[in-house]
């Protein structure tokens, strides 16, 4: 695709869904797939709820929020997705099914989107790294399932500290050290754990005071009891 920068090709080729696949086949495989480079703005949707769609986006540059919002209108953050991250594949499996979620950029973003179908069904040609790209985008799909089943760990914790201490500790065994940054504000952190923000501030002061973590904005450390 023209419009894409270098730096663009290699998110793609750091990504998951084009894991195992080369800059020549990816430039051979982008038109093939109906790809679609969109930006968007801080807080513009991307999907809204009861939108109908046959494509699913990988970030190229900044973030998106999938979010989910009660009769109330309240906000409830179900996950994000940052560069290098795909989001709405599962919709884009079932375009005939109505989004539960809205997906909005929460900060100025850039988005490749991609067809699903055209992904799943290989050209004439079926080359070898077709082939490779829907077994990625089969087992990014099974990764997100996983995912959401990791997040009614942290959110079903009895207590704000639990909540905090579950996402935090799988964060930091995901980035493999005790240090680590997260995709969301403070806001955001409390709408993704369904807790009150204050009272959620109000806990990390808490656990920085008796030593558990550090932080500063979304950079975070958590502390070993066997560190002096």
């Amino acid at each position: 695709m023209k419009n894409l920068t270098s730096q663009d090709k290699q998110i793609l080729l750091q990504s998951y869904l084009f894991k195992g696949i080369s800059l020549q086949e990816l430039n051979h495989v982008l038109p093939c797939i109906g790809s679609e480079l969109n930006t968007y703005s801080k807080d513009e949707y991307i999907f809204r709820y009861e939108d109908y769609t046959s494509k699913f986006g990988l970030v190229l540059t900044g973030s998106v929020n999938i979010l989910r919002y009660d009769f109330w209108g309240n906000r409830h953050i179900v996950t994000a997705a940052l560069p290098g991250e795909t989001f709405g594949e599962s919709y884009a499996a079932m375009p005939q099914t109505a989004l539960s979620v809205s997906v909005q950029a929460s900060v100025d973003t850039k988005i490749l989107f991609f067809t699903f179908t055209k992904v799943m069904h290989q050209c004439a040609i079926s080359c070898s790294y077709h082939a490779q790209l829907i077994d990625n985008l089969i087992h990014l799909m099974a990764y997100h399932n996983i995912s959401l089943q990791l997040k009614l760990t942290h959110i079903t914790q009895r207590s704000i500290r639990d909540k905090l201490l579950s996402y935090l500790s799988a964060q930091s065994l995901l980035h493999h050290s005790p240090y680590f940054d997260i995709p969301f504000n403070r806001q955001e952190l409390a709408d993704y754990l369904n807790i009150d923000r204050s009272a959620m501030s109000n806990e990390m002061s808490k656990m920085k005071k008796e030593g558990l973590l550090d932080y500063k904005k979304n950079h975070f450390k958590l502390i070993s009891s066997q560190e002096d």
